[in-house]
């Protein structure tokens, strides 16, 4: 303790331990005196006293330096202590502050995991409709002849194709015949189509174009032509053939048909777009590089 007020007050051990020493010889002497002991037998000339009492004001100013060096290095050391405990208080709250960011980052992920989790739970609840409603579907183009599944739909193709023979014909009336006498067939497979893209469109996902892939992959061209047809003469044109210019949905259609249909002048461009994703979570279009297998 006492070597760390000499530093506060800026003294050597040395100095400092002359100092004291100094003091408690002063301060002995005087004590000796008043005790009546006078090592050399002198007779005391109280005339004197005055002036032996002035001799203590030098020492009174030194015993008020010293108070005053004391408050100063106490000033100190509180101020030393202050600081460090408002450093240690600054490295609590800096702790706490990160476990509060930590716990806020573990929370939005959890909220983000479940946010994902139940999107891709009716997702993928979706897709199994679909599915089921491809393989069960079932129609007669001729008679005894019936097709099933994934045929059904290039057998409806076919039969549009056949009644559309003639250039002169509006194809527009000769679509909503054709879908009107296979309505059973078509309306609840294009109702289904277009509630998937638009849940995806309107989700919270940020990779919205990674489940349009997945819904894309499912798709055979024949139905993809279907789509295009209604999107462009049928119910579709009003909402679900912009939702297919967004999302690229026609990207896996073969030049056949889209010559076939000249699609290509009926849609924008971004509807046959190749777009790949760098990531889960995004997607970018892609101008300078070769496409890979369509998806």
């Amino acid at each position: 303790m006492i070597t760390r007020f000499l530093e506060e007050l800026g003294l050597t051990k040395r100095r400092g331990f002359l100092i004291v020493s100094a003091l408690l010889v002063w301060i002995s002497a005087i004590i000796a005196s008043g005790a009546g002991w006078n090592p050399f037998a002198n007779t005391w000339d109280f005339s004197n006293s005055g002036a032996f009492g002035d001799s203590f004001g030098p020492l009174s100013a030194l015993m008020a330096s010293l108070a005053a060096l004391g408050a100063i290095a106490t000033y100190r050391a509180q101020s030393s202590e202050i600081g460090r405990v408002r450093e240690r208080e600054e490295e609590l709250d800096e702790a706490a502050s990160a476990d509060r960011e930590r716990a806020i980052t573990r929370e939005f992920l959890a909220d983000e995991r479940a946010l994902r989790q139940n999107f891709e739970s009716t997702y993928f609840q979706l897709l199994e409709m679909l599915r089921s409603l491809v393989n069960t579907l079932d129609v007669e183009i001729y008679v005894d002849q019936i097709e099933k599944g994934h045929d059904a739909f290039k057998a409806l193709l076919e039969a549009f194709k056949a009644g559309s023979q003639n250039p002169d014909a509006d194809k527009g009336e000769l679509w909503l015949a054709f879908s009107n006498k296979y309505k059973n067939d078509l309306n609840h497979y294009f109702r289904l189509m277009y509630h998937i893209v638009k849940f995806v469109k309107y989700s919270e996902m940020d990779n919205r174009y990674f489940y349009i892939q997945l819904l894309r992959s499912m798709l055979s061209d024949s139905e993809l032509a279907l789509l295009a047809l209604n999107c462009e003469y049928g119910y579709g044109r009003d909402k679900f053939k912009e939702l297919i210019e967004e999302f690229a949905l026609l990207h896996n259609l073969s030049e056949a048909e889209k010559d076939y249909w000249d699609l290509e002048s009926k849609f924008k461009p971004e509807a046959f777009e190749f777009r790949h994703a760098d990531s889960v979570f995004e997607f970018v279009e892609s101008e300078d590089i070769s496409a890979p297998d369509k998806v």
